[in-house]
C-alpha cells in the first residue's frame, strides 16, 4: 500500500513540500506556536533586508529600541572595518566607521550625554561605539568617570572601556564590560582580561573606576558576555560565572554578586566567542 499526504485545512499555507519560491515559510520560521505546540499563527515570509543581499556579515544585531538591524563583516559592499545599520522596510539607511569587527551589540536608555535609546558595540581592542539617531560615535572623550578615592564623578569629557564584549544588567540597566586588555578600564586606568566593569544604574556612560571584579587570573581570558532574564554570564575557556544581582557593602558601595562554574565546559581547548553563545526565550545555547 502506499501513503498519501493529507492536507490538513487547519493549517492552511503550512505545507513543508512547497517549493522554495513559494509565499511564506515552508520550513516554519514565521510560525508562533503556543505552549501545547499548537499552531497560533503563521506571519507571511518577505525579504527582510533588500540592500543586504549582497552582504555576507560576519554578525548581525536587530535593535528594535532603534528599529534598526546592524550588519558587520567582510564581503562584498562590506567591509571588514565597517557597520552598517539598515532599515527593516528593505531600504538601506547605511552608518559605516572604521571600527574593527563587531562583537557584540546592546541597546540600553543611553546617559546624559546622549538622549534616547542607544546601541553600543565593543571589539576588545578599541573603545565602545554608540549609535543614536543614525550616528556611530567613538567614546574616547564622552564619558563621566569617578575615580577611586573621589567623592564625585567627572565631566562628560573621558574614555569608554575597551571591552570584548558588552551586555545590559537588569534591573538595574547597567552597561556591562567583559574583558578587557590593560588600560582598557574607563579613562584607560588599569585593566585585564579577567576583569568585568559595570557602569553605572541607567547611565551606560558613566564609570566607576571601582565598579568592577576580577574573575582569576588562571590563564584564560573572558571571551564572552550575555545577558538573559536578571543575569549576566561571563564566558572563559572552561568556565562560566552567573552574575544574580547586586547588595552594598558598608561603605556604601556596591557588591556584584556571582557565582561561578568550574567546570562548566570540561575539555574543551577552544576559547568560546561572543557569536558562539545564544539567548532565547526558553534558555541560554553555548
Amino acid at each position: 500500500m502506499s501513503y498519501v499526504p493529507v492536507d490538513v485545512p487547519a493549517f492552511g499555507g503550512l505545507d513543508l513540500r512547497d517549493p522554495e519560491d513559494a509565499s511564506g515559510s515552508p520550513d516554519l520560521l514565521n510560525v508562533r506556536f503556543n505552549k501545547q505546540a499548537g499552531v497560533l499563527d503563521r506571519r507571511p515570509g518577505a525579504t527582510l533586508i533588500g540592500s543586504l543581499d549582497h552582504y555576507y556579515p560576519t554578525s548581525m544585531y536587530n535593535s528594535e529600541a532603534t528599529g534598526k538591524l546592524f550588519v558587520a563583516g567582510s564581503s562584498t559592499n562590506l567591509a571588514a572595518s565597517n557597520i552598517r545599520a539598515e532599515n527593516y522596510a528593505g531600504t538601506s539607511a547605511a552608518v559605516t566607521t572604521s571600527y574593527g569587527v563587531l562583537a557584540c551589540p546592546w541597546s540600553i536608555v543611553d546617559g546624559p550625554s546622549a538622549s534616547g535609546p542607544a546601541t553600543y558595540f565593543s571589539n576588545g581592542t578599541d573603545y565602545i561605539v554608540r549609535y543614536l539617531s543614525g550616528t556611530l560615535t567613538t567614546l574616547d572623550n564622552e564619558c563621566s568617570t569617578k575615580a577611586a578615592g573621589a567623592s564625585s564623578f567627572s565631566s562628560y569629557s573621558r574614555a569608554a572601556p575597551k571591552a570584548r564584549a558588552l551586555c545590559v544588567q537588569s534591573p538595574d540597566k547597567r552597561l556591562v564590560a567583559a574583558g578587557t586588555a590593560t588600560g582598557g578600564g574607563p579613562n584607560g586606568v588599569t585593566s585585564y582580561d579577567t576583569r568585568v566593569w559595570f557602569s553605572q544604574p541607567d547611565d551606560a556612560e558613566k564609570w566607576d573606576e571601582t565598579d568592577y571584579v576580577d574573575l582569576g587570573y588562571d590563564g584564560q581570558k573572558i571571551t564572552a558576555a550575555v545577558s538573559w532574564g536578571n543575569q549576566v554570564f561571563v564566558f572563559k575557556k572552561t568556565k562560566m560565572f552567573v552574575f544574580y544581582g547586586n547588595s552594598t557593602d558598608a561603605d556604601g558601595g556596591t557588591v556584584f554578586n556571582y557565582r561561578t562554574v568550574d567546570n562548566a565546559f570540561p575539555g574543551n581547548d577552544t576559547e568560546i566567542y561572543q557569536g558562539q553563545v545564544c539567548v532565547a526565550p526558553d534558555g541560554l545555547y553555548v
